[in-house]
């Protein structure tokens, strides 16, 4: 059970993040990008213990060689700086900005076919690229209802966060009841977006991401098999600050001729293959401070 932070605790880390946003914020954006980089390129250097979990877990995942996973583990806290700069601009990221900001690479085509077929649409997706612009980018376009979420361990941050996330129409759903809200959506022939990136615990179903064994909560998939809606593994990659460039695969969705046993298994690896490849692409945008991989099978005594 985890400690419960004193209310001071609470307020001081509250205040000091609104403080950084609304310095951020108030900066040109050429100037908070560059703060944005030295904040990411501080924590590097600081953040001993995580920074060499990253550069293991590259090693390891992607077969890099030390240096290369040390200079992608360097870029990745710089791309988390960026995203400082980034999260308290998202309310600006209306009408000629989608448009001009963001490259759809010619797929929102395929977006609106498939929510045209009347089950809804699962984005599958994770903490890659620029995760927090996604959900308003989706809401502008009323791709996305409603958004899967852990709640933040402040309160008083995870409410101004999740203001920030609703502001151009996407709602956050607290992962207690968001299965709930997630088959009403579906119901409505909408859709939602959930990070299916995150250790699963030994409630999750065991299966592979990057070749290794994980555990990964299997929400997404059972709601997909319950009402026949596609899934779509879409990720905004950064670009340029505050330019994103969507990445996506080919949908894919359950056969109700199949073994539904077998075809859940292999849909959930489906996902995390989806991801992965997506990861691939641009590895120094993906969270490796994440623990994928923490829980691992009970060995049968």
């Amino acid at each position: 059970m985890k400690k419960e932070k004193k209310k001071i605790i609470i307020w001081l880390e509250y205040i000091a993040a609104r403080a950084l946003a609304g310095f951020l914020n108030i900066l040109p954006l050429s100037i908070a990008a560059v703060v944005g980089r030295w904040l990411g390129l501080l924590f590097y250097k600081i953040d001993n213990r995580h920074r060499q979990q990253c550069i293991d877990a590259m090693q390891d995942k992607l077969g890099f060689t030390p240096e290369k996973a040390d200079a992608t583990t360097r870029e990745m806290y710089i791309h988390l700086g960026l995203m400082l700069v980034e999260f308290p601009r998202t309310p600006q990221l209306r009408g000629k900005m989608i448009e001009s900001n963001i490259d759809w690479s010619g797929k929102e085509e395929i977006i609106k076919n498939l929510l045209a077929e009347g089950n809804g649409l699962i984005f599958i997706t994770g903490h890659i690229g620029c995760w927090e612009i996604a959900g308003s980018v989706f809401g502008l376009k009323g791709y996305s209802n409603g958004a899967i979420a852990r709640p933040l361990d402040n309160p008083l941050i995870n409410n101004w966060v999740n203001s920030i996330r609703e502001t151009n129409g996407q709602e956050i759903w607290d992962k207690f009841g968001a299965m709930r809200n997630a088959l009403r959506a579906l119901k409505k022939g909408k859709s939602f977006a959930t990070l299916m990136d995150i250790d699963g615990g030994q409630d999750g179903v065991f299966n592979k991401f990057f070749g290794k064994q994980c555990s990964t909560v299997p929400t997404a998939v059972d709601l997909a098999i319950k009402t026949g809606a596609p899934m779509i593994a879409a990720v905004f990659h950064r670009t340029s600050i505050m330019n994103f460039k969507l990445e996506m695969s080919e949908p894919f969705r359950y056969d109700p001729q199949k073994d539904k046993t077998t075809e859940r298994l292999a849909l959930l690896q489906r996902c995390n293959d989806e991801l992965g490849a997506i990861i691939k692409k641009r590895p120094e945008q993906w969270l490796w401070l994440h623990r994928r991989w923490k829980t691992q099978p009970k060995e049968k005594v």
